[in-house]
């Protein structure tokens, strides 16, 4: 068992393992069915993932490099890194390509196999704060930054496709839908924003009158979970995907919920619950 805190957990992809991190940088790999353990090792890290039975970990806040190596064997570390601390981290569903985002206002994308730079993503004009990619369209990432500003970036080519813009503070956290068509953005303005990736267009805002850390949910997303800042309830928001001129919300009464819609053809988004 761990001697300190545990600060992260994380679950391989056919669910049979599970990793576990603590305060003083233990890592623990765990049979999930008898609760065995396999395997134990000291790295640095407080950002740990799983992906494709890989494990992905940034060092700290201020650590300029990420690490992984696969799950069966902690000894065979890569390292990948940037001039300033990196923020954000993506991997395509395939396990083979990161794409990391840095105080240094850009994005690198590594191979997983090597490490080896194959593109350096420049075109935001503050730190990045988010990036995320598509599990059916590898190519296409969207990354968020402090500018205010998402960009579309194709990875086949390096261009920008479009910057979107219509927030007015730190973009937070991007997700992207199965497909890529869409994206959905959170930021400290209090607002979730969705974008068509095809257009660069806006297609509806939804305002939480509280800012907005995270977002998380299912592949295709048609269901979305919030973490809010300093609150005590989660909102779970469902994606009905048909055309509509407005946003439609079932709320609990005296929730503070507003709407915006500027494009016209919008993609209707309902607050399911309110999670206390």
């Amino acid at each position: 068992e761990h001697q300190s805190k545990v600060t992260a957990v994380a679950v391989t992809s056919d669910s049979r393992r599970v990793l576990s991190v603590d305060s003083m940088s233990q890592h623990r790999l765990w049979q999930a069915d008898t609760g065995t353990q396999l395997v134990v090792c000291a790295k640095p890290s407080t950002n740990v993932a799983v992906h494709a039975n890989m494990v992905f970990a940034v060092g700290g806040k201020n650590d300029c490099s990420l690490k992984f190596w696969p799950v069966t064997d902690m000894e065979s570390e890569k390292s990948v890194s940037h001039s300033d601390a990196i923020t954000c981290y993506t991997v395509t569903y395939d396990c083979q390509t990161i794409v990391t985002g840095s105080n240094d206002m850009s994005l690198k994308v590594w191979e997983v196999g090597s490490g080896k730079l194959t593109q350096v993503l420049v075109g935001h004009e503050s730190l990045v704060t988010c990036a995320a990619c598509a599990p059916l369209s590898p190519s296409l990432v969207v990354s968020g930054s402090a500018d205010c500003n998402l960009i579309v970036w194709d990875l086949t080519t390096g261009n920008d496709n479009f910057t979107l813009r219509g927030h007015t503070e730190t973009v937070t956290s991007v997700k992207l839908t199965l497909d890529g068509t869409l994206a959905l953005s959170a930021s400290d303005d209090n607002t979730l924003g969705i974008w068509s990736t095809s257009t660069g267009l806006r297609v509806g805002l939804l305002g939480i009158h509280q800012s907005i850390l995270n977002i998380a949910g299912a592949l295709n997303l048609s269901q979305v979970v919030l973490q809010l800042a300093n609150q005590n309830v989660v909102p779970l928001l469902k994606l009905h995907n048909n055309p509509t001129k407005g946003m439609m919300l079932d709320l609990p009464p005296g929730t503070p919920v507003t709407e915006e819609a500027k494009t016209p053809g919008e993609t209707t988004w309902r607050i399911e619950f309110m999670l206390k």
